[in-house]
């Protein structure tokens, strides 16, 4: 995961002394502030520029449509699935939503 213009992931490809970014995607959104990898699929975890916990997992962007207060949302694995962690926006909770 890196920022250049737009949030981006990218599987990193050495051939001999050269390496080089393939499988390139973008990511929407305002702030990317998590990564979470379980060895097959990754999931990255964020904030939309409308406020709102916004996923990336494997390709897919969704947005959960849930306010998520301050810039901050973490990706945990756990059991077997994805989980993101955020303060809510009304109640200023830290909620967990699997995803």
């Amino acid at each position: 995961m890196y920022k250049d213009s737009t949030f981006k992931t990218s599987e990193i490809a050495v051939s001999g002394i050269t390496a080089g970014f393939v499988n390139t995607t973008g990511i929407g959104g305002f702030s990317v502030t998590s990564v979470s990898n379980n060895g097959v699929s990754t999931v990255v975890g964020g904030k939309s520029t409308e406020g709102t916990l916004l996923t990336h997992l494997d390709g897919l962007s969704q947005d959960h449509m849930i306010n998520v207060k301050d810039n901050k949302v973490s990706v945990v694995y756990l059991d077997g699935e994805y989980y993101g962690v955020y303060r809510d926006n009304e109640s200023s909770e830290l909620k967990i939503k699997k995803l």
